[in-house]
């Protein structure tokens, strides 16, 4: 075994382990399907679902801060 990991290969672990953590968080943890292709079926729905998730909190992130804020103090 190698004493010292490739450091091309594990610098970016961490982000993968995030998107794990929030698609478990988010969408849960346990697979509903039994068989072996309805498991893959359902990972792949899952992580599309995650992805549209993320876009549409992005979009209304953004739509928001492009508006102008003008308070009326009601004078």
């Amino acid at each position: 075994m190698l004493r010292v990991l490739p450091h091309s290969r594990y610098t970016q672990r961490w982000q993968l382990e995030t998107a794990n953590s929030l698609l478990k968080r988010l969408l849960g943890s346990a697979l509903r399907a039994r068989t072996y292709w309805s498991q893959c079926r359902e990972i792949v729905l899952r992580a599309l679902t995650l992805n549209i998730m993320i876009l549409r909190r992005r979009e209304v992130f953004y739509r928001a801060s492009m508006t102008r804020f003008v308070p009326e103090f009601g004078l």
